[in-house]
């Protein structure tokens, strides 16, 4: 029996071991669940809270017998949130989707300045709040004096993008309108959500000529601090048709001048599409047309893809999302091509889209299918979530580009579709920008804080790096798949397909997301719009949370993983009993606590059903199995969290107890010193149970000690022992139990 108990720790040991590289060391903890009456009396008619450990909430669920508007609610409630004296919500934006769902969000200010990383989304369903959801931060106490000049802050904030030329240097006609305007804000550096990192701040877009750039820059209203900086751009009506770059031949929509005379515009989607040639040059208002003699453009592949893809690129939104254009207000998406020399690279200003012709030798024009998705895309992301460019916002605000762009080629080309970005544009057939199935492939992490993981102010603070955490989820959630993360983690996830997929990530990016959302809040978005589209515990809300844990992204709430799918406990026998372990682990951030524990039989019980677990740990549950027939018993450990509900499959056998016979009982011999002589025995089982026993003896007697030895040899390959059969020089003790109660003794 003690075997038996030593294997049984060992076992519990090694699933520690996985549990302990499971969670990365780096999560740190900062949200908590508040349900019932606790959540209402921090927060008026709340169902459940999801607080932060500096006070404030970052969502509240509303009872359902609450029936008020979002207005409502504010004007009533504004102290529940944190926000008193000199702090305000201001709504900026209101709109419906396509489940009847109203959205509204609200910008925090402070003293009449706007905080840009505090933004809050109320969510109304039949003119009932339900929800909300975002970043509003208590308790504020900020100086809001002013000791420097706008022109002074401008100067500071010149000198440190240090360009060669400027936008408004130039002698182009619109130079003027690139003049940089202040605004002043309330931010802190690398937008830090801690109440004490905030100031005041100048706010200024420069937008550099050479080399080209347009950078936000922060300083600080009173010291003259530079505290932010970080480059916004974005860098990846008549029938006609083109001999695109890599497209072959399309069909697309152009602008008839005259009967001979045709360009790259229309105005059949939105306010139109508009595609200008830069000439290999830097100056926008010296762009021309696209023109040709007839409705056949064959001249200029890279321009008929760019009109062509930006066209299919308003389709989409259009078509899968109900999106017109990327302000959803038709706005003209207005395309630059051939722009510089050699210049490698695309991307969206703030205002246009902007594609090079490669560099010359190793790529072509940035004009593919999934390049032009991507930077439109980040077009619609400025006027939804408008992720900040920075950090995990940034890599977020990427990772959408990517999502899109090849959701977009996937739509359009699925025969050539893959998931490489921009692998078309380069001339070896095998290179590509990055790799969403595999995006170690590029150097990117596909796991969060794993490896390739960017921690420094690199690119923006690795924006195009660490997109490969969200990449890979949406690969994932897409196509399925199995693996081990890591942290150790080993997952399992169902692809639901790319048309859900793609719903699930357009409606959190829309509705869910705040300009400083990071991937904890990135998750919550994407479960909630599950929940949206297709239901609480449905099998695509499965998929996205475990497409998440996949990927290491700890979940916002309380996350249960029991590590065990099956427990096999052998053979025992009537009326015995042990016990194996069951791991249970919160993987997510908050007290875990397990709603219930149970099995449906008597033969097998759990030791404890009050479970709570902290986040990032785990509880070892031991589940007892005791037969009380012959015969094999099967059951089910359920372990219930809401509507999550794992199961674990017990089986057991049960069995008589053995019978042991030992023949002869004695034998006796007379030996003088220094003889020998052998003697045999037959020790046989009669009962109907396995039997195992042991024989112990003194190594003076040869021949049972030879015995002894095959008879240990056999025992230590068996998996149990219940039952022991001691041998000493003056007799034998058989027993039938693990007390050794004895059936008799025999004496040679």
């Amino acid at each position: 029996m003690k075997l038996i108990r030593l294997e049984i720790i060992l076992v519990v040991l090694l699933f520690g071991s996985i549990f302990s590289q499971s969670v990365s060391p780096n999560i740190k903890a900062d949200r908590y669940s508040i349900t019932g009456r606790n959540a209402k009396n921090i927060v008026d008619h709340a169902e459940k809270l999801i607080a932060r450990n500096d006070g404030s909430i970052a969502e509240i669920e509303f009872s359902s017998e609450f029936s008020e508007t979002s207005e409502k609610f504010l004007s009533e409630n504004l102290n529940d949130l944190g926000l008193s004296g000199q702090s305000e919500l201001r709504k900026t934006k209101e709109y419906s989707d396509k489940l009847g769902m109203v959205h509204k969000r609200y910008k925090q200010f402070y003293k009449g300045y706007e905080i840009p990383v505090a933004e809050y989304i109320f969510h109304e369903k039949k003119g009932r709040l339900i929800r909300a959801n975002g970043i509003i931060i208590p308790g504020l106490k900020i100086s809001t004096e002013i000791r420097i000049s706008e022109n002074a802050a401008l100067n500071i904030a010149v000198r440190e993008v240090n360009a060669e030329q400027y936008m408004w240097e130039t002698n182009e006609a619109d130079a003027g309108q690139y003049y940089p305007k202040s605004k002043l804000v309330i931010s802190s550096r690398k937008y830090s959500l801690n109440k004490e990192d905030l100031r005041l701040v100048y706010q200024f877009d420069i937008y550099a000529k050479k080399p080209v750039a347009r950078y936000n820059v922060e300083v600080d209203a009173i010291t003259g601090e530079v505290i932010n900086i970080f480059n916004k751009i974005h860098t990846a009506d008549v029938s006609g048709s083109g001999n695109s770059m890599y497209n072959g031949t399309v069909p697309m929509t152009i602008d008839s001048l005259s009967a001979a005379s045709y360009r790259l515009r229309e105005t059949s989607r939105g306010d139109g599409i508009e595609t200008f040639n830069m000439l290999n040059g830097y100056s926008y208002s010296s762009s021309v047309d696209f023109t040709d003699s007839d409705t056949l453009f064959a001249s200029d592949g890279a321009a008929v893809n760019a009109h062509w893809c930006a066209e299919k690129t308003y389709d989409y939104y259009y078509g899968e999302h109900g999106r017109n254009s990327f302000d959803d207000a038709g706005a003209a998406i207005k395309s630059y091509v051939h722009y510089g020399s050699n210049y490698f690279n695309a991307f969206w200003d703030g205002s246009v889209m902007t594609y090079g012709d490669g560099d010359g030798y190793s790529a072509t024009a940035l004009v593919t299918l999934d390049i032009v998705g991507h930077e439109i895309t980040h077009a619609v992301t400025e006027n939804t979530a408008d992720l900040i460019y920075s950090y995990e916002s940034g890599a977020i605000n990427e990772s959408f580009s990517d999502i899109f762009g090849q959701a977009l080629e996937f739509h359009n080309n699925s025969a050539t579709a893959s998931w490489n970005l921009g692998n078309e544009i380069f001339l070896d057939g095998t290179s590509m920008i990055r790799c969403m199935s595999n995006p170690n492939l590029k150097g990117d992490p596909d796991t969060y804080l794993g490896s390739y993981w960017e921690a420094g102010s690199s690119d923006n603070g690795g924006v195009h790096t660490n997109s490969g955490v969200q990449n890979f989820w949406f690969y994932l959630l897409t196509e399925g798949g199995t693996g081990t993360n890591d942290n150790g983690y080993n997952y399992n996830v169902s692809g639901i397909g790319l048309e859900n997929a793609e719903q699930i990530a357009y409606r959190n990016l829309s509705v869910y997301l705040t300009p400083s959302s990071q991937y904890i809040d990135t998750r919550a978005g994407s479960e909630q719009a599950a929940i949206d589209l297709f239901g609480a515990g449905s099998a695509e809300y499965n998929s996205v949370v475990e497409a998440w844990n996949a990927v290491g992204v700890p979940s916002a709430t309380p996350q249960l993983n029991v590590v065990q799918s099956t427990l096999d406990f052998g053979s025992y026998v009537i009326g015995f009993s042990d016990s194996l372990i069951v791991e249970i682990q919160n993987i997510g951030t908050g007290m875990l606590n397990i709603d219930s524990v149970y099995t449906t039989s008597d033969q097998f019980t759990v030791n404890n059903t009050n479970i709570a677990i902290t986040t990032n740990s785990s509880y070892e549950l031991s589940v007892s199995f005791c037969p009380d027939s012959i015969g094999e018993f099967t059951d089910t450990l359920f372990v219930v969290y809401g509507v999550d509900i794992q199961k674990v499959i017990l089986r057991g056998f049960g069995q008589e107890e053995p019978e042991i016979d030992v023949n002869p009982v004695s034998f006796t011999f007379a030996l003088n010193e220094g003889d020998s002589t052998n003697c045999s025995f037959d020790i046989t089982n009669t009962g109907d149970g396995d039997l195992y026993f042991q024989i112990i003896s003194s190594p003076i007697v040869e021949a049972v000690a030879l015995f002894n030895q095959r008879s240990k040899a056999n025992f230590q390959e068996k998996t149990t022992s219940l039952y022991d059969q001691y041998k000493h020089l003056t007799s034998y003790k058989i027993s039938s139990d693990k007390n050794n109660s004895g059936l008799g003794k025999v004496a040679p």
